[in-house]
């Protein structure tokens, strides 16, 4: 068994080993995969309660060549969130043990852009709700795939905006605009004729559809906080949309299809990314993520690289 330590992934990323580019068409490959087929989410146990908050998920997940165990523990002591994610990557006769942080906030943040580039037209505005690790790596995704006029984004501690802000100059080439979560007119001004919104982080008071008829009449909506505990938007807002997931039974038990039982589900990320919903890309579209282990398996880039 090999470990690969946090410091190894960052110098092979921070010194640019491994491009955005490399995991990029990694999980491009690993979609496809899965609408043949021939990728699979082997299980996916989620246990998580509110009081004391404790989530315990585990998933597998297979691809020709490699088999995947991801563990993740997260709590909030003292309300502080604590996550605990490691990573078990099989390939042949060998075992790769990676903290799974950076893959999981890389990997989600690329399936949200990954699934705008297959559901909707070119992306000029782009709107961010969150401003963490996940929010980064989706900027970092999105810039290679659509190169953006102008970014958005909105979250809740002036800190936290300032850093983003700061983050978005430094790493894209898009105008930047921060705003206010909390404040009812700055959520307007994020969603104003946007082209993609990008949903991971969790909100006091849901979306309406009367604030997402604001964006374009064809953006699209990547939701990735399906963890079963939040709820982000409106039932109306999926009814009103044509929707994809990364696993049906999944987002329906805890994604925000777990409000709406009866709004219909065109397919997955997978039939996506073949290229089977092209006739949606004029509509509202939006992607329920609850995140798979298949997606995780964008570590084999740093196993294939670390080797």
């Amino acid at each position: 068994m090999k470990t690969i330590l946090p410091e190894d992934i960052e110098t092979l990323t921070r010194t640019s080993q491994i491009s955005m580019g490399a995991f990029i068409n990694a999980l491009e490959e690993i979609f496809r995969l899965y609408g043949k087929g021939q990728a699979m989410n082997t299980h996916k146990h989620v246990k998580s309660t509110t009081n004391p908050y404790h989530v315990h998920i585990e998933l597998g997940a297979k691809i020709p060549e490699y088999e995947l165990l991801k563990v993740i523990d997260e709590t909030k002591p003292e309300g502080k969130t604590e996550k605990d994610t490691t990573i078990t990557l099989y390939h042949e006769n060998e075992t790769f043990v990676l903290k799974g942080d950076f893959i999981t906030d890389t990997r989600t943040g690329i399936a949200g852009a990954l699934a705008a580039k297959y559901l909707t037209p070119p992306v000029r505005i782009l709107a961010i709700i969150g401003a963490g690790k996940v929010p980064r790596q989706f900027a970092l995704a999105a810039e290679y795939l659509f190169h953006p006029e102008e970014i958005r984004f909105a979250t809740r501690s002036e800190i936290s905006r300032r850093d983003f802000e700061g983050f978005l100059r430094q790493f894209t080439h898009a105008r930047v605009k921060a705003y206010d979560i909390y404040n009812a007119e700055h959520r307007r001004e994020l969603l104003k004729e946007t082209d993609l919104l990008f949903e991971a982080a969790p909100l006091d008071t849901q979306l309406r559809y009367e604030e997402i008829t604001l964006m374009n009449p064809h953006a699209h909506i990547s939701s990735m906080t399906g963890d079963g505990l939040q709820h982000n938007f409106e039932a109306e807002v999926l009814r009103r949309c044509a929707i994809i997931v990364d696993d049906e039974a999944s987002a329906r038990k805890s994604g925000e299809l777990r409000h709406v039982p009866a709004a219909k589900i065109l397919g997955t990320i997978g039939e996506a990314s073949l290229g089977k919903f092209q006739g949606y890309r004029r509509e509202r579209t939006f992607y329920d993520s609850t995140g798979m282990g298949i997606s995780d398996l964008i570590a084999k880039v740093i196993v294939e690289k670390y080797r």
